[in-house]
């Protein structure tokens, strides 16, 4: 995220909507584990998210709160958006390699998931990416369930590139995301 330009893009973007948002990002070091055998997720919820809110002036409610990723941390994101419903109302998960259990899943994610404010979920992936199929297949899963997301097929590849530009565009879908204005008082 930070090679990418996403200090940058956040200023512009806070800039543009008068909408002033933090960004965390951790850093899975065992990132080559099994998703299952990680504890990387209950770090997350457990430890970090609460740490945040206990230190920092953020916004309560989950309708200000996003999650996100690129590539493994998309599929932590869909994770995170989907296991943590309290927590998380907006995730988005750029270039997902869908974990190869996640379609069997998403029956148990929506069951606790609020129907009345259901997760906002943004999906996108290029073209040439090599994920291309299983987030399709994924997808396809989503359809099936009757789960309200965005999917955009873009040009491209799985690479920085990719994620440079279309960065901007995904900061603004957070942002838009949020229910409630942050007053400026």
């Amino acid at each position: 995220w930070l090679d990418l330009g996403i200090q940058q893009h956040a200023d512009e973007v806070i800039k543009e909507t008068q909408q002033p948002f933090i960004i965390v990002m951790p850093r899975e070091a065992y990132y080559l584990q099994e998703m299952e055998d990680s504890l990387y997720e209950q770090a997350i919820a457990d430890l970090l998210y609460p740490a945040i809110m206990d230190n920092y002036p953020i916004c309560d409610g989950r309708t200000q709160h996003a999650v996100g990723g690129i590539s493994r941390g998309a599929s932590w994101a869909i994770w995170l958006g989907f296991d943590y419903p309290a927590a998380f109302a907006i995730a988005g998960a750029h270039s997902l390699p869908p974990h190869r259990n996640d379609v069997y899943r998403i029956p148990y994610w929506i069951k606790d998931m609020p129907k009345d404010d259901p997760l906002a979920l943004y999906i996108d992936i290029g073209a040439y990416d090599p994920y291309l199929e299983a987030a399709q297949i994924f997808e396809n899963a989503l359809v099936r369930y009757h789960v309200q997301y965005e999917f955009h097929l873009n040009d491209g590849m799985h690479v920085d590139a990719y994620w440079k530009e279309h960065l901007p565009e995904y900061l603004r879908w957070y942002v838009n995301q949020f229910h409630e204005p942050i007053s400026s008082d």
